[in-house]
């Protein structure tokens, strides 16, 4: 046999070969790599779903709500309309009242109180302009004088009275003569 046959079935050179544990190392490496590559795919997917699912949600959730703000939107449009009429009639109300009052007692409502506050200081101003007015008419009076006394509290609504200064902690016959112009309108039918 010549000398080029022999190399022909000789094995092949160190150079080519690729030892088998080597290839299955490779081969390991490249699934575990894929593997890896799927799941960030599959993840990446996932959370795109995610988005979208929760971009519907919030698109179903505005739909949902949006009509309800609308009409609670006008609901208080409508309050807020209906109380700025209220305390425009409550304004006007107590300009005439304070018109009606003597002049040395307008000078004791201050300036800048809430409606609501003003109201309150000329029920108070009021009763004490009442006051003022019994008094003056009682000294006039011809009839030597025993004029009823203003602040007793009237039979007829002691127990209220007595109560609900109980409940403020205060005494009946100071809380009486506080609120004395409402309990009278209030009660007026059992008075008579």
């Amino acid at each position: 046999m010549d000398e080029t046959t022999n190399t022909e079935t000789e094995a092949p050179t160190a150079e080519k070969m690729v030892p088998l544990k080597a290839l299955q190392a490779e081969r390991e490496s490249l699934k575990a790599i894929r593997s890896e590559l799927e799941a960030m795919k599959a993840e990446k997917a996932e959370s795109a779903r995610r988005a979208a699912e929760e971009a519907g949600e919030h698109k179903r959730l505005y739909e949902e709500l949006a009509p309800k703000f609308e009409a609670t939107t006008k609901q208080l449009q409508a309050l807020q309309e209906k109380e700025t009429a209220r305390m425009e009639r409550v304004k006007a109300r107590n300009m005439s009242r304070i018109e009606s009052l003597p002049e040395e007692f307008r000078s004791l409502i201050p300036d800048g109180l809430s409606i609501d506050d003003t109201t309150a200081q000329i029920e108070r101003l009021e009763v004490l302009a009442t006051n003022a007015d019994t008094r003056a008419r009682g000294s006039r009076s011809s009839n030597g004088g025993s004029q009823p006394d203003p602040d007793a509290i009237p039979e007829a609504i002691r127990k209220h009275v007595e109560a609900e200064a109980n409940r403020h902690n205060r005494d009946p016959k100071a809380w009486y003569k506080s609120h004395r112009n409402r309990l009278n309108r209030k009660f007026k039918h059992l008075m008579n």
